[in-house]
């Protein structure tokens, strides 16, 4: 019996819409830039 795995889906599930015509990106390529501010560190 073979096993279906979490990445076999998610696989799948990335080449069916690559094959729609969708990009697949990376999350940093999407998330939005204000979460890439830095902190300020105050010291005591």
């Amino acid at each position: 019996m073979n096993n279906i795995t979490e990445s076999i889906i998610k696989q799948a599930a990335l080449d069916w819409f690559k094959g729609l015509g969708y990009s697949i990106l990376n999350g940093l390529e999407i998330t939005p830039a204000s979460c890439y501010l830095s902190v300020k560190i105050i010291p005591f």
